[in-house]
């Protein structure tokens, strides 16, 4: 578990670029290109991960487990 956290990246990649052609307003070019820039980097980590995946082991693999909320007993996990 003490690897890059790829998920969360995954997961906030669309997050961002979302926000970014958001702020992009009626410039319909500029939110296409920062949407398919966020595409395209999206893909790539997925491709990256499929890559690195290891079919022969039975154990997770790029799992993240991190303490959120400690005193409530909430964790972060994917």
């Amino acid at each position: 578990m003490n690897q890059f956290p790829w998920l969360s990246v995954l997961t906030l990649v669309p997050i961002v670029g979302a926000g970014l052609a958001l702020l992009a307003g009626k410039r319909r070019g500029a939110a296409r290109a920062i949407a398919a820039v966020t595409a395209l980097i999206a893909l790539g980590i997925t491709l990256y991960l499929w890559s690195a995946f290891n079919t022969v082991s039975g154990a997770m693999q790029f799992e993240e487990l991190h303490a959120w909320i400690p005193a409530l007993g909430v964790k972060y996990h994917l």
